[in-house]
């Protein structure tokens, strides 16, 4: 007979339903399938020297892209370099420029070569650059260059075969772009960029933005931006003024 005045030492198991248990389950794989089907962070900056905006010739420009990984320290890291300079083109150089901590996330570093070209390019990321209206003001003449990132179609295809291989997708949300303009003309010149960060502050409209000689400005644009970009839809960049 159980005394019902003593501690029993009958231990009792929780009952566990399995239809709960399943449902955990099945939480749980659609929430790893997702992480991975969102895709990993990807910025690239390109960095341009304003003389080169106003050639007639294609010239090399450097860029950086920063490719999320896992870890610094993974001892995937040199799979995951190759996988990635796989992406470039010889004319490219690509070259593993390091890993570095932003924050919580490992950011992998290639430096390659972008192209600034006027009318046909076949590199991977090219900045076609094209004349604007010429304009008259205190009896001086202004020429201006619209400035329009673009990623080859070939180029956007290994990424996106890559990215599929491991799961993954290229999408504008995890796509980010920067530029930054370098002023290497004997004098000051006129920038205007719209819907943009310049070297942090959000603007909708720069207007017409002094940038002296030797100076630079980073402009980092949104995602739809990137979505335009992703699309091959040619979005302007940047409109970059100068003294006849």
């Amino acid at each position: 007979m159980v005394d019902l005045l003593r501690p029993s030492k009958i231990k009792f198991r929780p009952m566990r339903c399995p239809h709960k248990v399943e449902k955990m389950k099945k939480l749980t794989y659609v929430l790893v399938l997702l992480a991975l089907l969102s895709g990993c962070k990807t910025d690239m900056q390109l960095e341009v020297f304003s003389s080169d905006i106003f050639l007639p010739e294609s010239v090399k420009s450097p860029a950086q892209l920063a490719v999320e990984i896992s870890s610094c320290s993974s001892k995937d890291l040199d799979k995951q370099k190759a996988e990635i300079l796989s992406l470039f083109s010889s004319t490219a150089n690509a070259k593993a420029a390091g890993c570095e901590r932003r924050g919580m996330t490992s950011m992998l570093l290639i430096s390659f070569d972008a192209e600034i070209a006027s009318t046909t390019s076949t590199a991977d990321v090219i900045l076609f650059r094209g004349a604007h209206e010429t304009q008259e003001r205190g009896g001086k003449s202004y020429e201006t260059r619209v400035v329009t990132p673009v990623l080859s179609k070939e180029f956007l295809q290994r990424v996106k075969t890559l990215m599929s291989s491991n799961m993954q997708r290229l999408t504008y949300d995890k796509f980010s772009i920067a530029i930054t303009i370098n002023n290497d003309e004997r004098r000051d010149i006129n920038f205007q960029a719209f819907s943009v960060w310049v070297d942090g502050e959000p603007y909708d409209d720069t207007g017409k933005t002094v940038l002296r000689r030797r100076d630079k400005v980073q402009l980092r644009y949104s995602n739809v931006f990137s979505d335009l970009v992703l699309r091959g839809k040619r979005p302007s960049a940047i409109y970059v003024e100068r003294l006849k």
